[in-house]
């Protein structure tokens, strides 16, 4: 994959961290939380991802990618829709 990331110009992170740093999505804090506060953040993570989805989704239509727009739509869009 990192391969494939090079290839198309992007940087491919080595480190979990890298991607975390990057991302976002807020980290988790340290030590304990309530059950109400990980569950909104977890709403919280996934209308990020929605936020960002759905636009990129409608770009893809838009430059005729069906290919790219389906896979967002069906992967990431649909999916996050479902667990939010």
């Amino acid at each position: 994959m990192s391969r494939c990331v090079r290839t198309l110009g992007g940087v491919a992170f080595a480190l979990a961290q890298d991607g975390a740093d990057e991302s976002a999505i807020a980290r988790a804090p340290r030590g304990r939380e309530s059950a109400r506060a990980q569950l909104a953040r977890l709403l919280g993570a996934h209308e990020t991802i929605l936020i960002e989805a759905r636009p990129l989704a409608g770009a893809c239509a838009w430059t005729g990618d069906d290919g790219s727009n389906d896979l967002i739509v069906s992967q990431v869009v649909h999916i996050n829709e479902l667990h939010s």
